[in-house]
């Protein structure tokens, strides 16, 4: 078991609200999935906003799996603006880090 920490910016032009899809799969469309689980929701304004959600996995992927997929969800009527996505080690969102290719 270990626990890993997602984190992202984002806002709208309105009001809108979103959810996190997770889990191992054997591609992005979430093919042959183990662990999926859904997280939320997210209520973005008009401003920049960092949200974060705290993953515990708990469970083995299977053996055709090859990534752990994050999928964010919502039935939207306004543009959304999604930025700074990252993935931490433990329970703690870190500082989002610029770093150079």
């Amino acid at each position: 078991m270990s626990t890993w920490t997602f984190s992202f910016y984002a806002r709208a032009w309105a009001a809108e609200s979103l959810t996190l899809e997770y889990g191992f799969a054997d591609n992005s469309s979430f093919a042959n999935q183990v662990g999926n689980v859904t997280a939320g929701p997210y209520n973005l304004t008009t401003s920049w906003q960092r949200f974060t959600e705290t993953i515990t996995i708990a469970q083995a992927p299977a053996g055709t799996n090859r990534c752990l997929v994050f999928e964010l969800n919502g039935d939207t009527t306004n543009d959304v603006f999604l930025t700074g996505f990252q993935l931490d080690p433990g329970p703690v969102a870190t500082p989002f880090e610029h770093r150079p290719i």
